[in-house]
């Protein structure tokens, strides 16, 4: 395992985080948003279908990772897998954003559910072995950081495509449409142009890395073959890693708030905020743009600063900056003309953005850094499990804030195919109410949390020292 990369192999490494990124913003801006305000499922039935989905999917993600973990060929065990996936990803993907048209309520349960499902479980064939390989192509603690700041670079670049693609593209204003969100119509074309797009990347990464497949651990210390019996324990092993656990916890969490307010922003943009689909671009954009400035601090801040310390110090930022516009709108303190509030809520995306980015790397290190312990103490080296665990915890929190989001929109009768500008005032609150104080509810008990986590950057460093010693048996 060499210590240090080239860059070419940090941006080849980087690109497969393109496939993912262009189905979370996918996924997060656009896919509930058609289902229930322009195919007119209700709001119940598309978060629990997506629930379901997601439930489904991650319990695939430690089989899937004990079989990367367990797997044996001359391309290694993260290839094979990692190359499998490109196809099916991409026809799946397509699908779930192409349904018939003649489908009733139930049809378009079952349709967004099934297809959901076959994305996710496809991309997880993927997603689950490339985070292993990223542990494992090298063990230096700062170049971890720079691989992990190069792979969420991408995913920030994919989300930017997504977004100015979607809006400017796909779903900008017509005379028909002047939130062309609402077109129908548009959404096929925007699900065949992206699934090309992450099957070139995924295709781009996997090749990419080829050459370093010799680098690589080809066993984790276990000489089993792969069973559901092995993938169970192995799931067991790691979930027994206290430290994991409280990570696990915390990290869970956040993300349940964070997919809360994603699921319900183009409800907040179009209704609460009434935002053209151009305005709702470049708010979504200066959030990407916030993750992406935020990078090269990130990186400066993991080489001086605890982990633990990062995380938190960006969950709160993201928190307070994300919620403040709609807290002060509210409490009646917000009294500004539309251009004033659409820089505030600029300036907002953008801080919160930067937030995100701290404790997104902070955190995906902190899981590199517990695998490292823990194989010092079993002797196993269980990457790609303890990534599935990282993928586990993002699919759950998301089908639970997906589920959340949808029966909210239930519970406060929002109205199906309504304009901006329709709906009455009490259910406008009651929808900011779950999107500001009620999902930041969930991230506080996670601040809490992730105080009990103690893995200081001194032992991190010793961790790594003796694995390297381990490794080539000096």
């Amino acid at each position: 395992m060499p210590a240090s990369l080239p860059r070419r192999s940090k941006l080849l490494y980087g690109t497969g985080e393109t496939a993912e990124s262009i189905k979370l913003y996918a996924f997060e801006i656009f896919l509930f948003f058609y289902y229930t305000q322009v195919l007119g499922l209700s709001g119940s039935l598309t978060g629990f279908a997506l629930f379901i989905a997601l439930f489904i999917d991650a319990i695939t993600d430690p089989i899937i990772a004990s079989m990367s973990d367990n797997f044996r060929s001359r391309w290694g065990r993260r290839h094979p897998m990692m190359l499998a996936a490109i196809i099916p990803l991409m026809v799946t993907f397509y699908l779930v954003f192409s349904p018939p048209a003649d489908l009733s309520n139930n049809g378009l349960f079952f349709w967004l559910c099934g297809f959901s499902i076959l994305v996710r479980v496809a991309i997880t064939f993927f997603y689950v072995p490339y985070l292993a390989m990223g542990a494992e192509l090298s063990g230096d603690y700062d170049e971890r950081t720079s691989l992990v700041t190069y792979r969420l670079a991408f995913g920030v670049i994919a989300g930017i495509a997504v977004v100015m693609l979607g809006f400017s593209v796909f779903f900008k204003a017509s005379e028909e449409f002047a939130n062309g969100q609402l077109d129908a119509s548009a959404y096929p074309e925007f699900g065949f142009t992206f699934a090309l797009l992450m099957g070139m990347a995924m295709l781009s990464s996997a090749l990419g890395t080829k050459r370093h497949i010799r680098d690589l651990p080809t066993s984790y210390g276990s000489n089993k073959a792969f069973s559901l019996v092995l993938a169970w324990q192995d799931f067991k092993c790691v979930f027994s890693n206290r430290l994991f656990f409280i990570l696990f916890i915390s990290a869970l969490l956040v993300l349940v708030m964070r997919s809360i307010q994603a699921t319900l922003g183009m409800h907040i943009n179009t209704f609460f905020w009434q935002l053209t689909s151009e305005q709702i671009q470049w708010i979504v954009l200066a959030g990407v743009i916030g993750l992406l400035s935020g990078m090269p601090f990130a990186r400066l801040l993991n080489q001086r600063f605890e982990r633990k310390s990062l995380f938190i110090s960006g969950l709160l930022i993201f928190i307070f900056f994300q919620n403040m516009p709609i807290i002060l709108r509210m409490l009646g303190w917000l009294a500004l003309q539309q251009t004033q509030l659409l820089v505030l809520l600029l300036v907002s995306a953008f801080i919160s953005g930067v937030g995100v980015v701290q404790f997104m790397i902070a955190g995906t290190a902190m899981f590199s850094d517990i695998s490292d312990a823990h194989e010092i103490e079993n002797n196993l080296g269980q990457q790609a499990m303890f990534f599935a665990g990282l993928v586990f915890l993002t699919k759950v929190a998301t089908g639970m804030g997906h589920l959340i989001a949808g029966v909210a929109i239930d519970w406060i009768a929002f109205p199906i195919d309504a304009n901006p500008g329709d709906v009455g005032e009490s259910t406008l609150m009651q929808l900011a109410f779950v999107f500001g104080p009620g999902a930041t509810l969930i991230g506080i008990i996670a601040f809490f949390t992730l105080s009990r986590y103690s893995l200081p950057r001194a032992k991190v460093l010793q961790n790594q020292k003796h694995l390297e010693s381990m490794r080539t048996g000096e």
